[in-house]
């Protein structure tokens, strides 16, 4: 078939490496029970999240560097993962109703669309933040972490919304002003 989906239900999965081998080019994943934590494999293009409990999947989980579609819209458990696409994979990230932590871990270099839902989300850009990307906060107290050198590097002509606090993931060099990152933050945190 050219379009093969995968459902798996985790429940109560606090360790070890899930695997879903063959060519799947879909993944639907429920998080059920109580929280789950997994290493997640899987060749998989499109990973959906689903589901009323927290789930943390591994860095090192393959699925995260192949999914250029990750959607937790239907999860009301809180998602942490660490989207690691490769060098020309656009990716596009949404989060769901809990306090999502969604990080875009820098491999990737091409635009990015990230949006946390609802819940108090942080949004972590460990590297390659820039004016194209379309980065919105969604409803929440919401979080965008990222690194001096691509705050510096933004304009007015970004793509940046629905952030009340900016926080800095290392030392700043320089002056930032905040107007250019977003209007109406409330807080921001600076590196220790």
């Amino acid at each position: 078939a050219a379009n093969d989906s995968v459902s798996l239900t985790l429940n109560n999965v606090t360790a070890g490496t899930t695997t879903i081998t063959g060519a799947v080019e879909t993944l639907n994943v429920v998080s059920s029970s109580s929280a789950n934590s997994t290493q997640l494999d899987s060749t998989a293009t499109t990973l959906n999240i689903s589901g009323d409990q927290d789930i943390t999947l591994a860095v090192a989980s393959t699925v995260l560097d192949n999914a250029a579609t990750i959607s937790a819209a239907d999860a009301t458990g809180a998602v942490t993962l660490a989207s690691d696409a490769g060098a020309g994979v656009a990716v596009t990230v949404t989060g769901g109703a809990g306090a999502d932590a969604l990080t875009l871990t820098g491999t990737n270099t091409a635009t990015d669309t990230v949006n946390g839902g609802l819940g108090a989300d942080r949004i972590i850009f460990a590297a390659d933040l820039a004016d194209a990307d379309t980065v919105n906060g969604g409803d929440g107290e919401d979080t965008l972490v990222a690194i001096d050198a691509d705050i510096d590097l933004l304009t007015v002509a970004n793509n940046i919304s629905g952030f009340e606090v900016l926080e800095f993931s290392d030392q700043i060099d320089g002056t930032v002003t905040l107007a250019t990152v977003q209007s109406g933050l409330s807080e921001v945190t600076l590196a220790d």
